[in-house]
C-alpha cells in the first residue's frame, strides 16, 4: 500500500462491531465481531469470523473460510457465524510443516466451546 489507499469494512448485521483487535497473516486480515443480544443486562451475542484480503477488504483470492454458492458462481466467504458467545480474539496456529492444521482458531469468554 502506499499509505494513502485505504478501505473500511461494514458491517454485515445491524449493531454489529468488532470486539477485539485484527490479526494479519499471508495476506488476510482475520477479526471477530459480535451482534450482541438485545437484552441491555446481557453480555453475550452471535460473533462471526471475517477474513479480508488486506488490501481492497474484499474476499481473498483463495477460500479461507469457506465458499458459497451464487447461482452457477462460487464465491469465496468472507465471514463465517461462530454461533453465540463473545470472540475474543484470533490466535493462528501453523505447525512444524508451516501448515494452518484446521485454520485460524477464535478464543471466546463464554460457554460456548472454542472453534
Amino acid at each position: 500500500m502506499d499509505g494513502t489507499s485505504s478501505w473500511r469494512a461494514t458491517a454485515g448485521l445491524a449493531a454489529e462491531r468488532s470486539v477485539s483487535s485484527s490479526v494479519v497473516l499471508a495476506g488476510a486480515v482475520f477479526f471477530p465481531t459480535l451482534v450482541p443480544t438485545n437484552d441491555f443486562c446481557a453480555s453475550t451475542g452471535a460473533s462471526y469470523l471475517y477474513a479480508l484480503y488486506y488490501k481492497t477488504g474484499s474476499a481473498y483470492s483463495s477460500p479461507i473460510i469457506g465458499t458459497s454458492a451464487a447461482g452457477a458462481n462460487t464465491i469465496s466467504n468472507t465471514r463465517m457465524n461462530l454461533g453465540d458467545g463473545v470472540a475474543s480474539q484470533v490466535a493462528i496456529h501453523i505447525d512444524g510443516t508451516g501448515n494452518l492444521p484446521g485454520g485460524p482458531q477464535v478464543g471466546r469468554r463464554s460457554s460456548s466451546a472454542v472453534r
